[in-house]
């Protein structure tokens, strides 16, 4: 073997074991996260645009903001600070639903949106929310959160 080739066979070992010794992107004392979907609906139907945040009663996992927006089917995926998954751990949740501050109308004009909370505020305050969270380390089913019946319940 040349030492042209025996060269680029260390350079190349050393990039594989520099990129394999790679420090984790989390942050410095990032807790275990774990895959979580949830599914906000109002009697049966998806909810769109809600913000499911999770409050945790370990105010250790709180500081790291678990949180994220419902899409069209209300499917919710869980991240924690940018990272998908969430904690184990028990709370409740918060909901709240807002329009964008500025927003297209029929038209294609914008206009100011409606920034005001347009749930019950009670779920958005963690004293008086109904919906409890249970954060498991892993999921089997979609937990559901029904604003019609005010329930969190496993699907």
């Amino acid at each position: 073997m040349s030492k042209y080739a025996v060269s680029l066979l260390v350079l190349l070992s050393s990039l594989c074991l520099v990129t394999a010794c790679k420090k984790s992107d989390y942050p410095e004392g990032f807790p275990k996260i774990h895959p979580i979907q949830l599914k906000v609906v109002e009697n049966g139907s998806p909810v769109e645009g809600v913000r499911v945040t999770v409050q945790y009663t370990d105010r250790t996992l709180a500081k790291w903001g678990t949180s994220a927006f419902s899409n069209a089917e209300g499917v919710v995926k869980l991240m924690t600070r940018g990272f998908e998954g969430a904690p184990e751990g028990s709370g409740v949740f918060l909901l709240e639903k807002r329009d964008p501050p500025v927003k297209q109308d029929e038209n294609g004009n914008y206009v100011a949106g409606n920034t005001e909370n347009q749930l019950d505020d009670r779920f958005s305050d963690p004293d008086e929310t109904p919906f409890q969270a249970s954060i498991p380390k892993k999921q089997t089913g979609t937990i559901v959160i029904d604003l019609g019946s005010e329930t969190v319940s496993a699907e």
